[in-house]
């Protein structure tokens, strides 16, 4: 979704959650995110995000 600057707030769609994490990256890294594939004890991309601990964070994907 684009935002344009300077729009009035009633032009702006906000996203909606059921409670997963909001997970936004370039089109070009989609093929390394993990998601919640397992390998061994590591964490998952999806567990890194879960760990976000403000609205907006940058985790670090496995691949």
């Amino acid at each position: 979704m684009l935002l344009r600057r300077n729009c009035p707030m009633s032009t702006v769609r906000w996203i909606d959650s059921n409670g997963g994490p909001l997970v936004f990256m370039p089109v070009e890294v989609v093929s390394t995110w993990g998601g919640i594939q397992k390998e061994g004890s590591q964490m998952t991309d999806y567990d890194r995000a879960c760990t976000a601990r403000d609205e907006i964070a940058i985790i670090t994907l496995r691949h």
